[in-house]
C-alpha cells in the first residue's frame, strides 16, 4: 500500500514539473510577452531637433540607456504599465516623465540650461551728491534662444530684495541693473554695501533657474577726489593742464579722466584717458583732434578713481569754455 502510494506522488510530482506556466510576468511563462518602448529625446525650442548624449534612467524597471545620434533610446522589459523616467546631461535641465508601457510616447522635451558668464558687480560713488551706487551685469546665452530668457534678476541671499536686469545689448546677450544703494534699504550705508551676498538668476520661459556664486561688491571708494586747476568756469585755450588733489588708499587704484562737450542739452563724450597712475596729480591734453572738439559754449571735465575690481569714485564736474 506505502509503495503504490510514493508511485502517485510521484506521478503527479512529474506531471506537476511538465505543467504548463501561466504567470504572464514570469520569462518562462508560455504567457510571457516583452514590452518595448522608443524614447524621442528632443529640444523644447524645437520638437524637431533630435537629441544625441542624453542618459535617460527608468529606476522602477532597473534600466538606463544614452539616446542615439536619432535621439532615440529603446527600452525592452516585461509587462511594466506604466513607469518612470529621469533624464540626464550637463547642458540640460533634468526632466522626470512617466510612460506609458507598449505605446508610442510623447517625446521628451528638454530645456538648455542658460549660461551666464561675465557677471560683475561694483560701486559707483559721486562727489556731487555724496550718493552710491552699485552697478550689475552679466552675459546670459541660451541654447533655446534668447526669447527662452524669461527674467534676469539680481537677488541677495536671505532676503526679500529682488531687482530686474534690463537687456542692454540683445545680440550679445548683455544685461546691466544700476541701482541707488537706497534701493536695498533707504538707511543704508556707503560701508554696508559690501556685507550683501549677491546673486544673479536666469529664469527661463517655463520656471527653470540657474544661479550664479555669491557676488560681493569689494568696497566702496568713497573719497574726496576734486581738481584744483583750473577754476570752475575758466575760459581755456591752447593746451590745458588739469590738476587735481593727491588721495591716499591701501589698494591699488588708476585714474581716469573724461573728457565731454555739451551740445543742445546733450553730454557728448569726446575722450576718456586710462591707467592714470595713482601718484599722478596732473595731466596735460595737448592732443589737437580732441582740443578743436571742444565748445565755446560748455564743456566740462571728470576725474575718477578706479580700482582692480571696476568699483568707481567721480570727481564733481568741472565746467569750462575753450577757444
Amino acid at each position: 500500500m506505502k509503495s503504490t502510494t510514493l508511485i502517485v506522488i510521484l506521478i503527479l510530482f512529474l506531471y506537476g514539473c511538465d505543467a504548463p506556466r501561466n504567470n504572464p510576468l514570469d520569462p518562462e511563462s508560455d504567457t510571457y510577452s516583452r514590452q518595448t518602448e522608443v524614447l524621442q529625446l528632443r529640444s523644447i525650442a524645437n520638437p524637431l531637433a533630435p537629441l544625441a548624449g542624453i542618459t535617460v534612467i527608468a529606476p522602477e524597471l532597473g534600466l538606463s540607456a544614452v539616446s542615439d545620434n536619432a535621439g532615440e533610446v529603446l527600452f525592452s522589459h516585461g509587462q511594466a504599465g506604466k513607469y518612470t523616467v529621469t533624464t540626464h546631461h550637463d547642458d540640460y535641465f533634468p526632466l522626470t516623465a512617466t510612460i506609458t508601457a507598449g505605446i508610442l510616447n510623447p517625446p521628451l522635451l528638454l530645456n538648455a540650461r542658460p549660461q551666464i558668464s561675465d557677471s560683475e558687480i561694483h560701486s559707483v560713488y559721486n562727489n556731487t551728491n555724496a550718493s552710491t551706487e552699485y552697478f550689475t551685469s552679466a552675459t546670459v546665452t541660451d541654447p533655446d534662444g534668447v526669447n527662452d530668457i524669461r527674467l534676469v534678476v539680481l537677488s541677495i541671499k536671505n532676503s526679500a530684495y529682488r531687482d530686474t536686469f534690463k537687456i542692454s545689448d540683445a545680440v550679445k546677450g548683455i544685461f546691466i541693473s544700476n541701482q541707488n544703494i537706497t534701493h536695498i534699504d533707504p538707511g543704508i550705508t556707503a560701508g554696508q554695501l559690501a556685507e550683501f551676498p549677491f546673486h544673479i538668476t536666469v529664469y527661463n520661459q517655463n520656471g527653470d533657474s540657474i544661479i550664479t556664486e555669491t557676488m560681493h561688491v569689494t568696497r566702496v571708494i568713497d573719497k574726496d577726489v576734486h581738481f584744483t586747476e583750473p577754476e570752475p568756469q575758466s575760459r581755456l585755450s591752447g593746451d590745458i593742464v588739469f590738476r587735481w588733489n593727491n588721495v591716499i588708499a591701501d589698494y591699488p587704484y588708476t585714474y581716469e579722466l573724461e573728457i565731454y562737450v555739451i551740445e543742445d542739452n546733450n553730454f557728448l563724450p569726446i575722450q576718456t584717458y586710462t591707467a592714470i597712475p595713482a601718484d599722478s596729480v596732473t595731466f596735460t591734453l595737448t592732443d589737437s583732434l580732441v582740443l578743436q572738439k571742444l565748445s565755446p559754449v560748455n564743456n566740462f571735465a571728470r576725474i575718477s578713481m578706479r580700482d582692480n575690481s571696476g568699483n568707481r569714485c567721480f570727481s564733481i564736474p568741472l565746467f569750462f569754455t575753450y577757444e
